[in-house]
């Protein structure tokens, strides 16, 4: 024979069974009359993984939703995560009105799965603008942690620059700096060496700061691979046209021109002008001169060679 305890939870189970059947249909009047019977005690149940607060929010039932959240058992159940460990705002991700209304009722927007991933990344996620800017009203209840991650998340995934934006409106760290390739690396430098030009334009806008140890090795490789949007839109936000890369050996660059003197002139540095000039990008050459690059920088002190000389021997 079953415990009373056992016959309660089984009924409770019916309950939330026909409660969930009745978010699934929208079957408003249904739902208004079972919260009455269902209390928060229940909140952690879940029928399939899900309680009925999930179910409203991933059918994107923004009426049942609403009614469940105007009793008891929604309220208990606001934060209650499903078998994936998503909570009914994670999975609305994808409509502002969901959002809104569940942060409105005390959501939490920082709970965060096993990679990290939050509502918020999930928002951003969706491409939604709208999305985003649901969060906004709850911006100071937002964690740094969450911010970032949904930051890092965007320019990774190279999103919607007016996404990337409100991120930033809600508090996000444009200079953030996070593990990348074995190092720490800002997200400007990511976005650089991805070309997501887009959204470098938007981060330099927004106040990320180009160091000399970031533009001098970003600019040559942007240089080098011929991105005359990146190139240009570095110089316009502060970096130098007569940036200057050392080289590791005299031979890399005399051996790359081909001119036979391997040798018999130094060579230690070049500019992006002379690098321009080197793989031939004449649209690269306009833009640097028109910025303001040097002609008579030489590779060495001396008898090094200007941008002019490597003009001359690849004509040769």
């Amino acid at each position: 024979m079953k415990s009373l305890a056992d016959l309660r939870k089984q009924v409770a189970e019916n309950y939330l069974q026909v409660l969930i059947d009745a978010v699934t249909v929208d079957a408003l009047p249904a739902v208004a009359e079972l919260v009455t019977v269902i209390g928060a005690e229940e909140a952690t149940m879940r029928i399939g993984g899900y309680t009925a607060l999930h179910c409203a929010a991933s059918q994107r039932r923004v009426r049942v939703a609403s009614i469940l959240l105007n009793s008891a058992y929604g309220q208990a159940a606001i934060n209650i995560p499903d078998d994936y460990g998503r909570s009914a705002l994670y999975l609305s991700s994808s409509n502002p009105e969901l959002i809104k209304l569940l942060l409105a009722a005390g959501a939490d927007p920082n709970t965060a799965l096993g990679d990290g991933s939050t509502p918020l990344s999930q928002a951003c996620k969706s491409g939604d603008v709208d999305c985003v800017k649901a969060f906004t009203d709850k911006k100071k209840h937002i964690k740094r942690e969450t911010l970032d991650h949904a930051l890092t998340s965007a320019v990774f995934q190279n999103l919607h620059p007016e996404v990337i934006s409100v991120i930033i409106l809600l508090g996000a760290d444009v200079n953030l700096k996070v593990p990348y390739e074995g190092e720490e690396t800002s997200l400007l430098t990511i976005a650089l060496r991805k070309k997501f030009v887009p959204v470098i334009d938007l981060l330099l806008e927004k106040g990320a700061r180009l160091g000399k140890s970031i533009s001098a090795p970003l600019l040559q490789s942007a240089v080098e691979l011929g991105h005359l949007d990146i190139v240009k839109s570095l110089l316009s936000n502060g970096a130098s046209p007569n940036t200057a890369i050392p080289l590791p050996s005299p031979n890399d660059v005399v051996v790359a021109l081909r001119t036979g003197m391997e040798g018999t002139v130094p060579v230690h540095r070049e500019t992006l002008l002379h690098i321009a000039i080197r793989v031939g990008n004449r649209k690269m050459v306009s833009l640097l001169v028109s910025k303001g690059a040097d002609t008579e920088i030489r590779t060495a002190k001396g008898d090094g060679f200007t941008a002019l000389h490597y003009a001359a021997m690849l004509v040769q």
